[in-house]
């Protein structure tokens, strides 16, 4: 809409004035110096990155594969359009409309605050969580640069009675229920090593290897 123009009225000193200004519009965004978002494709593709992770992909079919294959994706799908989407748009639109943190926006509700602090414990353990599995794929990417993959076979040192590949013919099949993967063994007796170990509260001093390319995972995250 055109403003309408305001009636000058006399002064004093035989001048004129215009009419108090109006004040600011309710639409207006305040400038409070945080980083907005330029699109909105922009912010999509953002919390798709931010629901959409490791999990999803690398554990949702083995979850589903042991809790009933198709019965389990009924009560997953429900629980899903019920109970995740509707929490989580909620707290879309809570950080969106106040522009606050996870630990301020619930000055609304100062009941509610400890959700907060949880929020951001979580993240901080779900963070060195998938730093570690990051790790692990930049040790396998470094030990793939060799011309046989040494976790494809059962012929290495590390290779316990039980290991079988169920490859060839010539090797039976061991008489055994602890039957492993040479991908397994690989798993537990090189990359951690869990045969040098006497239990969980024994871990052993840090391995170079691994803390390398946790340090390289840090330095890329840190980049990006």
């Amino acid at each position: 809409p055109v403003a309408a123009v305001a009636p000058r009225t006399p002064t004093a000193a035989g001048g004129t004035t215009g009419a108090p200004s109006s004040p600011p519009a309710l639409t207006s965004v305040v400038d409070d110096g945080r980083e907005s978002w330029g699109k909105s494709m922009d912010f999509l593709l953002s919390i798709i990155g931010f629901a959409v992770d490791l999990a999803n992909v690398w554990r949702f079919p083995f979850l589903c594969y042991r809790n009933g294959g198709g019965a389990f994706l009924l009560p997953y799908f429900l629980i899903t359009m019920f109970g995740a989407l509707p929490l989580f748009f909620m707290e879309l639109v809570l950080g969106q409309y106040n522009r606050q943190g996870p630990i301020t926006v619930w000055k609304v509700c100062p009941l509610f605050r400890g959700v907060g602090y949880c929020a951001v414990l979580v993240a901080y353990f779900v963070s060195f969580y998938y730093n570690v599995i990051i790790a692990w794929s930049i040790y396998y990417v470094y030990a793939s640069f060799s011309y046989e993959l040494p976790w494809t076979s059962c012929n290495h040192t590390w290779n316990t009675d039980n290991c079988w590949d169920g490859l060839t013919s010539e090797e039976p099949r061991p008489n055994s229920s602890n039957l492993m993967s040479p991908s397994e063994e690989y798993f537990n007796f090189v990359v951690l090593q869990m045969d040098k170990s006497g239990g969980f509260d024994d871990l052993g001093p840090p391995q170079p290897g691994l803390v390398l390319c946790g340090l390289l995972t840090y330095i890329i995250l840190y980049l990006s």
